[in-house]
């Protein structure tokens, strides 16, 4: 529907198209150095790619699901940029104007939420997780930091969340799901994996050990995520949403129905956030962050987001075709792990297509 490359992925070019993926992505996983699987999916001159590493790479087809985590938060950014410009809806106004009055400020804002400016800043990604959805905190419950500008966490996707339902009228899962089946995303965020899917399982610890988490190898702990954190995908699916948001930006056709207005003045407030969770300054927006990795500072070239717990992340060159997405079985929640493989992986990326572009 949305897409404008090939269905089916090359998995035997992607080799000799990439040697430096190929290369770090087979050390990480076949050498249990982080995962025992990692898949990796990208979209470069007009060919979509997708290659398997580790010791069920024989075993794997490109429709398996990897938990996204914070993954999702690009599609739902975007799934609110449409609700938005289908309802006139004014990003920078505070979304007490949808929701009603709120003791929460003006930064609060559609904007806000998309480039983690709105200072919401708990509970944490861990806490929601372990909670029982009947004892999370409510939209009034939610609190904002004093002062700066914080790293948005959970509270800016119970914020976004509620907005979308509002302004639908619906299930939020419901017009997400919506996006994604527009864009050939092939992910499910806020609802039950089916059971026909196979879903790579992280593993905790050592990966070698192979011990599953929970959350995700229990079906009810899969349904109870919700649409903060509650998303499964395959890789292809991802980089094929990655596109989407490449095109509109750049403002070709796309399958994302938010106009150039309301794109425009939401990479206005730009600021800089403080990732508390990760431990790092950010720059962000739609969804994602403002930065040209391996590094870590922005300066508008890239847009990056990355998934902690089981690592993973995506990439999408503002200023050349290229997107990627990648994802693994490899669980940790230390943050020198995850910066270390996501900038392994996605600088070996950048190295193979720069060195393309010059030959």
């Amino acid at each position: 529907m949305g897409s404008d490359i090939p269905p089916q992925p090359e998995a035997l070019d992607l080799a000799a198209r990439f040697p430096h993926l190929t290369a770090i992505c087979r050390e990480l996983a076949e050498g249990a150095v982080f995962a025992t699987r990692l898949d990796v999916a990208t979209i470069a001159d007009g060919r979509l790619y997708w290659g398997t590493f580790g010791k069920h790479a024989a075993r794997a087809t490109s429709n398996d699901l990897f938990e996204l985590h914070c993954l999702t938060k690009p599609i739902v950014a975007w799934t609110l940029l449409e609700v938005a410009n289908r309802h006139g809806v004014d990003p920078l106004e505070p979304i007490g104007t949808i929701l009603g009055p709120s003791r929460f400020d003006d930064a609060v804002t559609i904007a806000g939420i998309c480039n983690h400016t709105s200072r919401l800043a708990l509970p944490s990604g861990l806490d929601w997780i372990a909670t029982d959805p009947s004892r999370r905190p409510a939209l009034a419950d939610l609190r904002q930091e004093e002062g700066g500008s914080w790293y948005s966490e959970v509270g800016a996707w119970v914020a976004a969340d509620a907005t979308i339902s509002t302004l639908e009228r619906r299930p939020a899962a419901e017009v997400v799901a919506e996006v994604i089946g527009r864009c050939d995303a092939d992910a499910m965020i806020g609802t039950p994996v089916p059971d026909d899917r196979n879903v790579v399982v992280p593993v905790a610890g050592l990966p070698d050990a192979a011990v599953p988490m929970l959350h995700v190898e229990h079906p009810t702990f899969q349904a109870r995520l919700g649409v903060p954190f509650g998303g499964f995908g395959s890789v292809v699916g991802y980089v094929r949403f990655l596109r989407q948001i490449a095109r509109a930006i750049r403002d070709e056709s796309t399958a994302l129905e938010v106009g150039r207005t309301l794109i425009e003045s939401i990479a206005k407030p730009r600021a800089v956030s403080h990732d508390d969770t990760w431990r790092r300054p950010a720059g962000f927006r739609y969804g994602m962050v403002d930065g040209t990795t391996p590094g870590e500072a922005g300066d508008g070239t890239c847009l990056t987001m990355f998934a902690g717990i089981a690592s993973g992340a995506g990439l999408v060159d503002l200023h050349r075709d290229r997107q990627v997405a990648f994802a693994s079985n490899g669980a940790s929640f230390d943050a020198d792990d995850h910066r270390f493989v996501r900038r392994s992986v996605l600088g070996a990326f950048l190295r193979d297509t720069d060195v393309a572009a010059t030959t």
